[in-house]
Protein backbone atom coordinates (compact mmCIF):
# COMPACT_ATOMS: atom_id res chain seq x y z
CA UNK A 1 0.00 0.00 0.00
CA UNK A 2 1.17 3.49 -0.88
CA UNK A 3 -0.49 6.64 0.43
CA UNK A 4 -0.12 10.27 -0.56
CA UNK A 5 1.43 12.19 2.32
CA UNK A 6 2.96 15.62 2.81
CA UNK A 7 5.39 15.11 5.70
CA UNK A 8 8.66 16.89 6.45
CA UNK A 9 11.74 14.79 5.74
CA UNK A 10 15.47 15.31 6.19
CA UNK A 11 18.28 13.25 4.69
CA UNK A 12 22.04 12.90 4.65
CA UNK A 13 24.21 11.42 1.90
CA UNK A 14 27.73 10.01 2.16
CA UNK A 15 28.61 12.31 -0.76
CA UNK A 16 28.06 15.33 1.50
CA UNK A 17 27.85 13.91 5.04
CA UNK A 18 27.80 17.31 6.78
CA UNK A 19 24.97 18.69 4.66
CA UNK A 20 21.36 18.05 5.61
CA UNK A 21 18.82 17.97 2.78
CA UNK A 22 15.30 18.96 3.79
CA UNK A 23 12.11 18.37 1.86
CA UNK A 24 8.74 16.65 1.96
CA UNK A 25 7.22 13.31 1.14
CA UNK A 26 4.96 12.93 -1.89
CA UNK A 27 3.89 9.44 -0.89
CA UNK A 28 4.93 6.73 1.55
CA UNK A 29 4.72 2.96 1.82
CA UNK A 30 6.20 0.18 3.92
CA UNK A 31 8.65 -0.46 1.09
CA UNK A 32 9.79 3.07 0.24
CA UNK A 33 8.88 6.66 -0.49
CA UNK A 34 8.69 9.34 -3.13
CA UNK A 35 10.33 12.54 -1.85
CA UNK A 36 10.95 16.11 -2.90
CA UNK A 37 14.54 16.77 -1.80
CA UNK A 38 15.90 19.94 -3.42
CA UNK A 39 19.65 20.08 -3.96
CA UNK A 40 20.31 16.34 -3.63
CA UNK A 41 23.38 15.40 -5.73
CA UNK A 42 22.60 13.23 -8.77
CA UNK A 43 25.41 10.87 -7.75
CA UNK A 44 23.82 10.09 -4.36
CA UNK A 45 22.78 6.46 -4.01
CA UNK A 46 22.21 5.86 -0.29
CA UNK A 47 20.57 8.18 2.25
CA UNK A 48 20.03 8.29 5.99
CA UNK A 49 16.45 9.53 6.23
CA UNK A 50 14.30 11.01 9.01
CA UNK A 51 10.56 11.27 8.37
CA UNK A 52 8.62 13.50 10.79
CA UNK A 53 5.69 11.22 11.61
CA UNK A 54 3.12 12.66 14.00
CA UNK A 55 4.27 10.80 17.15
CA UNK A 56 8.05 10.92 16.60
CA UNK A 57 10.55 10.87 13.72
CA UNK A 58 11.06 7.64 11.81
CA UNK A 59 14.71 6.82 11.07
CA UNK A 60 15.82 4.58 8.19
CA UNK A 61 18.46 4.07 5.55
CA UNK A 62 17.20 4.09 1.97
CA UNK A 63 18.56 3.41 -1.50
CA UNK A 64 17.70 5.87 -4.26
CA UNK A 65 16.07 3.82 -7.00
CA UNK A 66 15.13 6.70 -9.30
CA UNK A 67 15.69 10.44 -9.62
CA UNK A 68 12.94 11.93 -11.77
CA UNK A 69 14.16 15.52 -11.88
CA UNK A 70 16.24 17.94 -9.86
CA UNK A 71 14.34 17.29 -6.64
CA UNK A 72 12.01 14.27 -7.01
CA UNK A 73 13.49 10.95 -5.83
CA UNK A 74 12.09 7.46 -5.29
CA UNK A 75 13.55 5.48 -2.39
CA UNK A 76 13.46 1.86 -1.26
CA UNK A 77 13.99 1.29 2.47
CA UNK A 78 17.22 -0.68 3.01
CA UNK A 79 17.66 -0.62 6.77
CA UNK A 80 14.55 0.00 8.83
CA UNK A 81 13.74 -1.60 12.15
CA UNK A 82 10.70 -3.84 12.44
CA UNK A 83 9.06 -1.42 14.91
CA UNK A 84 9.77 1.53 12.60
CA UNK A 85 8.33 -0.28 9.58
CA UNK A 86 5.21 -1.16 11.59
CA UNK A 87 4.79 2.51 12.61
CA UNK A 88 5.15 3.53 8.97
CA UNK A 89 2.60 0.98 7.78
CA UNK A 90 0.14 2.17 10.46
CA UNK A 91 0.71 5.78 9.32
CA UNK A 92 0.08 4.80 5.68
CA UNK A 93 -3.11 2.95 6.61
CA UNK A 94 -4.34 5.99 8.57
CA UNK A 95 -3.57 8.27 5.59
CA UNK A 96 -5.59 5.98 3.32
CA UNK A 97 -8.53 5.84 5.77
CA UNK A 98 -8.71 9.62 6.04
CA UNK A 99 -8.03 10.43 2.36
CA UNK A 100 -10.68 12.43 0.57
CA UNK A 101 -12.03 10.36 -2.37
Amino acid sequence: MRAPADVTVSAWSLLEPTRRFTGTTVDLSGGGALLRLPGLPRAATLLDVRVALSDRPLAATARIIRQYDADLVALAWEAIGADERERLIEFVQEQLRTAVP
